[in-house]
């Protein structure tokens, strides 16, 4: 008798969270500001090539909207626009922001060619 009672709970909750939760077959939109032209060095060669990767191994389940040069955040306000959700991606260089991101900030210091 218990089995059937533990068994009729596990139905109830399964059946609530197949009605409550959001469908898997759901795309997932999301935003990303990039502040170089769409025909740029980055974009055609690093961001393009990402964002079809990403989609390709979601199968189609999360789709990402690339808005370029500046046209859904300026580069300055990247991080504020991604912060309060304007964007749900920014991709900019971190020089606008000093000393926010100390450990990122290390590409930036000068280096010596390795001859």
């Amino acid at each position: 008798m218990r089995r059937k009672g533990l068994a009729a709970l596990l139905g109830i909750f399964y059946l609530v969270l197949i009605f409550v939760s959001p469908s898997l077959a759901q795309v997932i939109k999301l935003t990303l500001a990039e502040q170089n032209p769409e025909m740029g060095w980055g974009p055609v060669h690093a961001v393009q090539p990402w964002v079809k990767k990403i989609e390709e191994v979601a199968k189609g389940r999360v789709k990402i909207e690339v808005f370029y040069a500046q046209t859904l955040a300026k580069a300055p306000g990247m991080w504020n626009a991604v912060k309060t959700g304007v964007a749900d991606m920014g991709l900019c260089s971190h020089t606008y922001w000093p000393d926010m991101t100390p450990l990122s900030d290390v590409i930036l210091l000068p280096s010596f060619p390795a001859f």
